[in-house]
């Protein structure tokens, strides 16, 4: 039994000192003392603690997972179950539901509200530490817990649409669980059955012979056990929960009624002793007691605040047992049990509370023999019985029935008699092609091997690939610096650096992005394949035991699998949780093969070697000088690998170098001995390869073997294995493809499983990350495409055998090369352009106004007389329930994306907080602009900032915006005003134009018989374009006719024009885009005005119109009819004391943005000069009056009254 040291009381007198010391005894009921005495001694406690506020020092959480689905795995559900043969699509057996996810993303919330002061607003390194049991549900739950307790703010918030931020968890292999699952194990078990079959535990299973009895009749089952009672509760509550009718027997025991008595006995037997409690509660209570302790150590400063357990209702029974303060019930889903520490002055104590869960309320429970405030050292002497030695925390469940098929690991060898000889590699390739050899193509003739590869590209290329599996190793994303030994330097002008809130070693913002947009890469890739639902088993996540690779991990899959359709568990989050796994690092013979004995030695063999001596020699002079100016010692290749990875993480954090640095990196010798580290450490000689790269290729190829065996239909479509830079150069270097490179953040190597015919191949792809573009890369010996069989032939040297795959880091090696090896921190070659413009800041122009002007999203068709036509299919649809002419989804969805193209090119020069007049939003008088600009701004100005943060549940802040009434608009719909349709007109009269036109009097003839509608004008030819448009962005099939003009050809040749003859002469041109282009300067002005004012940017919604005009004005237009959410950009920038003007072009679709270059004037116009060249454009305030009652569109439109009386 463990030992805790008592923690002496002081400051309290000796006399309730005296009265601990015999209560600590043993667990004594207070009806041994005389009731004076103990009412004396309770009485005496409340005054000392109540005087005194206590601070939080530690929170303790157990909880059990989410509502669920029923598990069929033999014990759950039964023969007669009307939802026996359900599949709970997309759920899946035994999975978290919607509501399950909702109530545990509630629990988070609880206890943020909670421990919200205790806990603070940012997430660091540590703060909390998170278990679960090697269920899905439960990995699951836990994550949603730690979505609602840690959302990302301030600094942290990474994505503008995501309210998440990915936080590491972990969680211990079912068989070796002997905390959370602890009932499995063999002592325990014992007990248990010692107890069941005692005349006692037989008495108490007679008590519900006759309901047995007839529910095994009613369920087509045999109910003989206490178990077999708590399965068919389970059952009842799991298909209830899900609003599934029960049949109408159940009701008449469930969920109160002689099955509820069943399931509280089963409770009551499970920890009936002090030895169940001990073994069943006891390994929770010892782990969280020690949390407590090693929280009051005065030499330490632990970082960790809260440690979260997520397992079973069970936990919480055999707590709440333990403690003595169970009551007959049914832990709800996302129950749990919490043990706070608590100081007062110089005494500690424990307080114990129960979270309901279902209703989410919460209720403190006092110890018997304690106060609800349990002073610590009392506490310990209460749960002396309940804390189990480290003999009975031994559990081998191998020695179970339910374990006995498992094997033990491969590393204990003393306990396995016979290892298996041959690679399983080859057994399971032998079963799939029927043959006793793997016949290697050079047995061929060369000439005959030639014709083959030549005869198969031909068939190849002939065929469409059917895609079977994916395979992704990748690296995880950028990151701060670790602080070791082995990363930084005394030098270091970042030495003192503690990277708060970030921590060392771990994901920056801009690792996590750069995470997410891989995952979002890859469900742009696969998309067809993997299909819009998650379900169990589709994917397997497995990464190394480093925090930034496990966040990696959860940072892809966010990006990969986002919620769709049914479910979508929370409107407000656009994340699910998915199960991952990792090895432990000790136990690591994948990612972290470079740390096992064998590769150390064939490394320290090498390096050693007269070669390997000769290469390090290469770079004694750089060694020699960077050990001078980094003031410490650089004598190894492994040396020149670390610095670099020093400031690899440094620059990917935009922190400027010491000067000297720029000689060595990111080019130069640093470069150079990056890589020949990574040439001498792995791919130096064919054993190498084979004990880095190959324990990776060898579980990929079992995967792809899997997938060919016709016997089974393996679930999973997508492995992500989520590692480190080391990983995807060990895999470019085993398949002979790499070149010279430091892999960039979130780079992958890909493997592809394609079928064509009867036939596999498998395809080699690389994901370089930054930028985020792929390539096709060519095995050596084989085509892009490579026959399955000729691939396991160019494999086989890098198989590596059981033996070599056996990895017991424990064993002292003889090489010198330690463990910071995996650690790669490096910089990506595309942050040079990083780096230059921090070296050349003081150079660049500095921005000091953003105005733009940007069409509305996809929307519906408008049924304003104009668009649509008599033979439209969509004529009389309602397009229910968005309206007519209304935003569709996608296009809410494309305008939050600009929203989020601005955030993040001018975060820096916006803050993160709103403030009053930073940002002037003005629409259209449209539906569709006025939405479009909420959007944006949405996008433009979530509140990250914890000041501004009033609601966390709803990522947005109210903006106020403006517009102008439509028949008032002389800006974004000057073509309504008088002037402007004056001059239109007599252009569209003039020869000229009526020549131009002439060329589409055939088509306008064939359009006005196909639609039913007279197509005679320009404008007739625009409005059919866009209701194409409209009806196309809803995936709405078009008549077969419409194709031969849309999008491209004489309709969209017609659109064109118009817009040419819209803007064709000067008066046009200024009485259209002129308004614009007028407040636009004016605004920029008023920037340069020592009197101006706090506005930093314009947004102006509008249409395509506004787009259009604006190019042609700038003399810029190509042909093209402005996509939704295109922009135009206008930047004031200052460089000394000279302002520049920048246009830009946003496209939309795709979100893309071009540099244009006004006529006359550099990218970076000279305001002045600009001023001259835009003289033309801006019209009068004669011209900018605009009545447009005096036209025939609003004839009827009646004055404001105030006007009309001032006329009459």
């Amino acid at each position: 039994m463990k030992n805790y040291e008592r923690i002496t009381l002081s400051g309290i007198p000796d006399l309730l000192h005296n009265h601990y010391e015999v209560l600590g005894t043993n667990m004594i009921s207070g009806n041994i003392f005389d009731n004076y005495v103990l009412i004396a001694f309770i009485i005496l406690n409340i005054i000392l603690i109540g005087g005194v506020p206590s601070e939080l020092k530690l929170v303790n959480v157990i909880f059990r997972h989410g509502d669920r689905t029923p598990d069929n795995n033999g014990r759950e559900m039964f023969p007669d179950d009307p939802y026996i043969n359900y599949s709970f699509y997309p759920t899946g057996l035994g999975q978290l539901t919607v509501d399950g996810k909702k109530h545990e993303y509630r629990l988070g919330k609880f206890l943020r509200f909670r421990y919200n002061d205790f806990l603070d607003n940012l997430y660091t390194p540590k703060l909390v530490v998170a278990r679960s049991s090697d269920f899905e549900r439960t990995k699951m739950s836990l994550q949603l817990v730690l979505a609602s307790l840690f959302p990302p703010t301030s600094v942290q918030r990474w994505n503008p649409v995501l309210n998440w931020q990915p936080i590491p968890t972990s969680y211990t292999p079912r068989i070796d669980d002997n905390i959370i699952l602890a009932d499995e194990c063999p002592q325990y078990l014992d007990e248990y059955n010692r107890i069941v079959n005692s005349p006692q535990g037989q008495a108490k299973i007679n008590q519900f012979k006759g309901l047995m009895d007839n529910l095994t009749k009613l369920t087509g089952k045999k109910i003989k056990t206490l178990e077999d009672l708590y399965f068919l509760y389970q059952t009842f509550a799991a298909e209830s929960s899900l609003k599934l009718p029960l049949p109408e027997w159940a009701y008449d025991y469930f969920p109160y009624g002689a099955l509820f008595d069943g399931i509280v006995a089963f409770y009551n037997i499970s920890n009936f002793t002090p030895l169940t409690r001990r073994l069943y509660a006891g390994p929770m209570i010892r782990s969280m007691t020690d949390n407590m302790i090693a929280a009051q150590n005065p030499t330490a400063a632990p970082k960790t605040k809260v440690y979260l357990y997520s397992g079973h209702e069970t936990n919480i029974a055999s707590m709440l047992h333990a403690f003595g303060v169970y009551k007959p019930h049914v832990p709800e889903y996302s129950s749990a049990v919490i043990l706070e520490l608590q100081q007062i002055g110089q005494e500690y104590y424990v307080k114990l509370v129960y979270y309901r869960g279902i209703p989410p309320t919460v209720k403190d429970l006092q110890i018997p023999g304690c106060d609800i405030l349990c002073p610590f050292d009392k506490y310990l002497d209460l749960i002396e019985d309940l804390i189990p030695s480290d003999e009975e925390m031994i559990c081998d469940k191998r020695q179970t029935p339910s374990y006995a098929g498992t094997e033990y690991p491969a590393g204990l060898q003393n306990i396995l008699e016979n290892l298996i000889k041959r690679s399983a590699i080859k057994e399971n390739i032998q079963s799939i092609l029927g043959t006793n050899e793997m016949v290697s193509c050079n047995i061929f003739d060369n000439y005959l091997s030639i014709a083959i590869i030549s005869l198969n590209i031909i068939l190849i290329e002939a065929v469409p690939s059917e895609l079977k599996l994916v395979n992704v190793v990748f690296r995880h994303g950028d990151r701060t610096p670790d602080f070791n030994e082995h990363e930084m330097y005394p030098n270091d002008p970042y030495i003192n650096y503690t990277f708060y809130p970030t921590g060392f070693g771990q994901l920056t913002l801009k690792g996590k992005k750069r995470e997410y947009r891989l995952g979002q890469f890859l469900r742009s890739r696969y998309n067809d394949f993997l299909g819009s639902l998650y379900t169990p088993k589709l994917v397997v996540g497995h990464s190394s035991e480093i925090d930034r690779t496990k966040m990696s991990l959860q940072l892809v899959l966010a990006g990969l699998f986002p919620p769709r359709n049914v479910q979508r568990w929370n409107l407000f989050l656009n994340w699910q949780p998915i199960p991952t796994s990792y090895t432990p690092r000790v136990e690591d013979s994948i990612f972290l093969a470079i740390e096992c004995p064998q590769s150390m030695n064939e490394y320290s063999r090498i390096l050693n070697s007269t070669e390997g001596q000769l290469l390090t020699t290469q770079f004694q002079d750089s060694m020699d000088s960077l050990t001078k100016l980094t003031g410490k010692k650089i004598e190894t290749l492994v040396d020149l690998y670390l610095l670099y990875n020093t400031f690899a993480a440094e620059s990917s954090l935009g922190l400027p170098l010491p000067k000297w640095a720029y000689d060595y990196f990111p080019y130069g010798a640093l470069l150079d001995g990056a890589v020949a580290f990574f040439n001498i450490s792995t791919n130096s000689t064919p054993l190498s390869r084979r004990l880095n790269a190959g324990p990776m290729i060898r579980n990929m190829t079992d995967n792809m073997i899997a997938v060919q065996n016709p016997t089974a239909a393996p679930n999973t479509k997508i492995y992500l294995y989520s590692g480190h830079d080391l990983n995807v150069v060990n895999m470019l270097e085993a398949f002979n493809v790499y070149k010279p490179h430091v892999p960039e953040y979130s780079s992958a190597v890909i493997l592809e499983l394609r079928h064509i015919g009867q036939e596999y191949y498998v395809k080699l792809v690389h994901y370089r990350g930054i930028p985020p573009t792929i390539e096709d890369l060519k095995i050596p010996g084989c085509d892009i495409l490579c026959p399955f069989d000729k691939y396991l032939d160019l494999i086989e040297d890098l198989m590596p055998s059981d033996e070599e795959m056996t990895c017991n880091k424990k064993i002292p090696s003889a090489s010198k090369m330690v463990s910071f090896l995996i650690l790669d921190n490096y910089l990506s070659i595309g942050l040079i352009i990083g780096i230059n413009a921090i070296l050349l800041a003081s150079a660049q122009p500095e921005l000091k106004l953003v105005n733009v002007v940007f069409r509305h999203g996809d929307r519906t068709p408008d049924k304003s007389g104009q668009e649509m036509y008599p033979n439209d299919p969509y004529l009389n649809y309602s397009f229910y329930p968005e309206g007519i002419g209304q935003l569709t989804v996608r296009g809410k969805m494309r305008q939050y994306e600009l929203g989020q193209v601005l955030y993040r090119r001018y975060k820096n020069f916006l803050g993160d907080l709103y403030l009053p007049k930073l940002v002037m939003g003005h629409s259209s008088d449209y539906d569709r602009t006025k939405m479009s600009l909420q959007l944006i701004l949405a996008a433009l100005f979530p509140p990250i900032n914890v000041r501004q943060r009033w609601n966390p549940a709803l990522n947005w802040q109210p903006i106020p915006t403006s517009y102008v009434l439509r028949v008032d608009d002389n800006f974004f719909l000057p073509d309504e005003c008088p002037q402007f349709l004056k001059e239109y007109n007599r252009v569209l009269d003039l020869p000229t134009t009526k020549k131009r036109l002439s060329q589409f009097t055939g088509m306008m003839n064939k359009l006005t018989r196909l639609t039913g509608k007279k197509i005679e004008k320009p404008l007739d030819m625009y409005y059919l374009y866009h209701t194409f448009v409209a009806e196309s962005s809803m995936n709405l099939t078009l008549p077969e006719w419409a194709y031969d003009y849309f999008p491209d050809g004489p309709l969209f040749d017609g659109t064109v024009v118009s817009y040419n003859i819209a803007n064709s002469t000067p008066l046009l041109k200024r009485l259209y885009a002129g308004p614009m282009i007028r407040a636009i300067t004016k605004n920029m002005l008023a920037v340069q005005n020592a009197n101006s004012s706090n506005t930093k940017i314009y947004l102006y919604s509008g249409h395509e119109t506004n787009i259009a005009t604006l190019l042609h004005a700038f003399n810029v237009y190509k042909p093209l009819v402005p996509e939704y959410t295109s922009a135009i950009i206008l930047e004031l920038l200052q460089q000394n004391n000279q302002y520049y003007v920048k246009l830009l072009y946003y496209r939309g679709i795709p979100p893309i943005i071009d540099e244009l270059k006004i006529p006359d004037c550099e990218t970076l116009c000279r305001f002045d000069k600009f001023l001259g060249l835009i003289r033309n454009l801006i019209p009068s305030d004669k011209e900018m009056a605009c009545d447009k009652r005096q036209t025939v569109g609003y004839a009827d439109t009646k004055y404001p009254a105030y006007l009309e009386k001032i006329v009459m």
